[in-house]
């Protein structure tokens, strides 16, 4: 595990309102949070299920948002590591499942503090059941990067706002615990916060249209009829799985290079000037001019094309001549338009 391990027990306090409210319900409601999965095994039994489809034995997950552990202990990883706000979950799942394989950490997952102690990297990382409660989606997926490699998949389930009514209306029948603040973000919504972050989505799915158990007919509609085409947007939970992005796996350039465009026309003797005021740029920039070329084809009555050319300024930081030296890279132009 490394120095990282002598962390995972550690708490990082947070100041956030916000996380503090949702922590404080779970905190309150832990018992009956635990009687109400029992009582709804047939929903959560599914989910695990689907789940496991997805992540396959003796994997390392990190799982944020892992309440009492049930769901990593089912995924039956190599190395997994849960996460969560509520300090009566965490020592639930410390004492069910707590190994050397198996670590529970209290925090705030969505802290880039507490993910930096954490020992990636890991082949999946779940957000389950969570972006709702997260103040940043954005930001919380950017701190994943360090805990990711190329091949990293991070999967996150949520619940279909077309369900909000559905279940605003069993919390205020008390069929519910009433949840702290959510923001009910469409997957449309996730997947543009995932190219944001840097992740391409390369799996989308929407699963379980009958959440309560009624023998034969809960799998029926399900496996089979909640697949089809239309009805499967009726669905209560949404799915996402995404990878990071090849160049951000790839890790950052060294120094970037920078394409500088200028628009111009009949700027035949000015280039160089122009050139000569812009900022001094890494090695391997361009300046790209675009425009109409004045040469004698035009004085002539000739028709002028559109042209479009660029000088590459080599050794553009080490360079200690006032005068650049300029390579063609591109279309050649008019010898008149040449700096």
């Amino acid at each position: 595990m490394g120095p990282h391990a002598r962390s995972l027990g550690e708490v990082l306090e947070r100041k956030d309102p916000l996380v503090e409210e949702v922590q404080r319900f779970y905190e309150e409601h832990h018992d009956g949070i635990e009687r109400a999965r029992r009582a709804r095994r047939y929903f959560y039994s599914y989910l695990t299920r689907v789940l496991q489809t997805r992540v396959s034995p003796g994997q390392a997950v990190l799982d944020i948002g892992c309440g009492s552990g049930h769901l990593l202990a089912a995924l039956r990883p190599s190395r997994g590591v849960g996460v969560d706000l509520s300090p009566p979950a965490v020592a639930a799942a410390r004492q069910a499942y707590g190994s050397a394989a198996m670590q529970f950490v209290q925090g705030d997952g969505s802290d880039p503090e507490l993910l930096a102690r954490l020992p990636g990297p890991f082949d999946f990382v779940l957000l389950v059941n969570v972006v709702t409660h997260l103040t940043d989606v954005q930001a919380t997926l950017e701190a994943l990067h360090p805990l990711c490699h190329p091949r990293t998949r991070v999967v996150i389930y949520s619940y279909s706002r077309l369900w909000q009514p559905v279940l605003r209306l069993a919390e205020m029948s008390g069929l519910k615990y009433e949840q702290p603040p959510e923001s009910w973000i469409p997957p449309e919504e996730i997947g543009n916060m995932l190219a944001l972050a840097d992740y391409e989505t390369v799996r989308t799915d929407e699963q379980i249209v009958m959440p309560a158990y009624v023998p034969l007919l809960s799998d029926l509609l399900n496996r089979y009829v909640g697949r089809l085409p239309g009805l499967s947007a009726f669905s209560l939970m949404y799915g996402i799985v995404a990878r990071p992005a090849p160049v951000r796996a790839r890790g950052p350039a060294a120094t970037p290079t920078v394409s500088v465009v200028i628009p111009c026309r009949n700027e035949s003797g000015h280039v160089r000037e122009l050139v000569s005021r812009l900022p001094e740029l890494p090695v391997g920039s361009e300046y790209l001019r675009t425009g109409r070329c004045a040469s004698s084809s035009r004085r002539a009555g000739a028709r002028v094309t559109p042209c479009a050319w660029a000088w590459r300024k080599r050794g553009a930081r080490s360079c200690s001549s006032s005068t650049p030296t300029w390579a063609w890279p591109r279309k050649t132009c008019p010898s008149s338009c040449a700096p």
